[in-house]
């Protein structure tokens, strides 16, 4: 939801499975033919193990290295799909709150408890970045519909603010902040990024 108001523009996204990513499908694809494959060399190294036991041993020793990579990528794309990310543009200051989702309550729980009360007190915070609105140089804005994020360069720091879950409101929010004098450079047209000097 995109917020504007007297104090500057607001807005508040959750990166589950409502918006949902296309490119989520293909990762997935992707992380099923991993696991069967792995599957297949653990199987090939049991067999060659009577025939070549080191050999064996370095291809189960890879599977499992391979497995590792695998279910790493698979929790990461877990944890970031829940997530909530709270974005607020103030006269003095941009601040990215990025806060980890609760997980869906059963039917049972939802007809005992507040769903409300039991979604805020679950909410864990997991960083919070703030700069300076005064001290941007520019802003990079990726417009792709999949991963739409902008990139906010200060002197000191960069802030990264996801814009996917917006939809097509993001532009709405480019809009504000070229009115607002920020300079954004939209990587898709391939525009000059300036000197942070």
């Amino acid at each position: 939801m995109l917020l504007l108001g007297d104090n500057g523009l607001k807005f508040s996204c959750a990166a589950g499975n409502k918006g949902g990513r296309s490119s989520n499908l293909p990762l997935v694809v992707g992380l099923a033919l991993a696991l069967v494959q792995i599957a297949v060399t653990l199987t090939l190294s049991l067999l060659l193990f009577a025939q070549n036991a080191i050999f064996a041993l370095l291809l189960s020793a890879s599977a499992l290295a391979f497995l590792f990579i695998v279910l790493t990528v698979a929790m990461r794309m877990l944890s970031n799909g829940q997530r909530l990310y709270n974005f607020e543009v103030t006269p003095t200051e941009l601040i990215l709150e990025i806060l980890s989702l609760p997980p869906e309550p059963s039917e049972r729980q939802s007809k005992k408890q507040d769903k409300r009360k039991k979604k805020r007190s679950e909410r864990r915070k997991i960083g919070r970045v703030m700069v300076f609105l005064p001290d941007v140089r520019y802003c990079e804005y990726y417009p792709y519909p999949d991963s739409a994020s902008m990139i906010f360069h200060t002197a000191y720091s960069h802030l990264e603010v996801p814009l996917w879950p917006l939809g097509e409101r993001r532009n709405d929010l480019v809009d504000y902040l070229i009115g607002l004098g920020i300079e954004v450079v939209n990587v898709q047209f391939d525009d000059e990024i300036p000197s942070l000097n």
